[in-house]
């Protein structure tokens, strides 16, 4: 019975004004980006600055003096090329003080010491290389090195086999070599026994464009797939790749079957 409230929340900017007035300290300003105003000021207990770009909110949001901080609320829609301009600057995710809500988040210039950043992108864009269950090192164009793999359960512990009907995860770890102009989309094929799944889906949930993929990111792209019912047990092998229509992106080195699809390794289905 308690759905109602929760989705209040989910679209009410109300905590996070009320995030904002605990967070900042004397006259520290806040800011909107895609968030209406009127309601902003009667929550806030004043007339925040309106923005309608992200670069301009960024040029506002790290221009804060020294020794004060600057807060912007933020449509969550709006979040990811903000958080890319921070990144570029940074080289670190936007630090978001409030990220209960799916629809708008309080995002600061700097966080404190004894602060936690809540913004969902951490979970794509990874703060130091991983160490994943499964290494690779596969180069597709000098534009992206695939760095391994986790073969995950529903929550979150890493498997050797898996059974079909069941949901696993397949995070696909990858370093950013150069710019990316293509939005390309990633395939997973499990093959084996005249079978196959295919796991066609968008890169980080399609929540990060690859346009906004910095050089020497690491970013982690979590895709859910279940295997058919008709899977029998035995061994067969995943292959990953990258494509855009009929196109493929071209595995440079690395394992893979001549047909731009890394050979990621063999899979266990009991």
């Amino acid at each position: 019975m308690d759905f109602y409230p929760t989705l209040a929340n989910q679209l009410s900017p109300k905590e996070v004004f009320e995030s904002y007035r605990r967070f900042k300290k004397g006259d520290e300003p806040l800011a909107l980006l895609g968030v209406g105003g009127r309601t902003a000021a009667y929550y806030a207990g004043g007339q925040p600055m309106l923005f309608s770009d992200p670069q301009s909110t960024y040029a506002w949001l790290l221009g804060a003096p020294a020794g004060q901080r600057r807060f912007v609320s933020v449509r969550s829609d709006q979040l990811a090329r903000l958080n890319q301009l921070y990144r570029t600057a940074r080289r670190t995710n936007l630090p978001v003080l409030d990220g209960r809500s799916s629809q708008i988040v309080l995002v600061a210039s700097d966080l404190l010491p004894d602060e936690k950043s809540e913004n969902p992108l951490d979970r794509i864009l990874l703060s130091a290389p991983p160490k994943p269950q499964r290494p690779l090192d596969v180069n597709l164009e000098d534009k992206l090195q695939i760095l391994g793999i986790d073969i995950a359960d529903e929550r979150g512990r890493l498997v050797d086999a898996i059974g079909p009907g069941r949901k696993y995860h397949m995070k696909t770890y990858f370093k950013v070599l150069a710019p990316l102009t293509v939005e390309w989309e990633g395939f997973i094929h499990i093959d084996g026994y005249r079978r196959r799944h295919n796991g066609d889906h968008k890169l980080a949930e399609g929540k990060y464009p690859l346009s906004m993929w910095n050089k020497d990111d690491f970013i982690v792209d979590d895709h859910e797939f279940t295997l058919e019912p008709n899977f029998t047990q035995g061994t067969y092998t995943i292959y990953f790749g990258l494509y855009s229509g009929e196109t493929r992106l071209k595995v440079k080195t690395g394992p893979h079957d001549g047909e731009n699809r890394v050979v990621v390794g063999t899979l266990n289905v009991q």
